[in-house]
């Protein structure tokens, strides 16, 4: 399946934005004192599942605007939907334990 040259734009429009906010996120860290590396993996793991799954979506949604049978394109777009949910909290819980493995008094992940 070719990618459509609108997903790739918009996808392209969300990047930037994620990017500036983040870099917007990463200097009030810095100016406050507070940042450290559990923040600048978290600002990328965050900012680079945000843009993966918006262009996932976008992908989806291109697949189902294509498709002949409304109910499948609606089983398609609500399956996606659970798998980048799912996805989601596999990022999550990858953020944490990353978190947690810096945190010398976390006994969580170290032992």
């Amino acid at each position: 399946m070719k990618i459509s040259a609108a997903v790739k734009k918009e996808t392209g429009h969300i990047a930037l934005g994620v990017a500036a906010l983040t870099a917007v996120m990463l200097a009030i860290f810095w100016i406050f004192g507070a940042m450290d590396a559990s923040v600048l993996w978290g600002a990328l793991l965050g900012s680079g599942y945000a843009v993966l799954n918006f262009f996932l979506l976008g992908i989806t949604v291109q697949k189902a605007a294509g498709m002949e049978k409304e109910g499948k394109a609606k089983s398609l777009i609500q399956f996606s939907y659970s798998l980048r949910m799912l996805a989601l909290f596999g990022v999550a819980v990858l953020g944490f334990v990353l978190s947690c493995s810096q945190c010398p008094s976390c006994s969580f992940v170290s032992g």
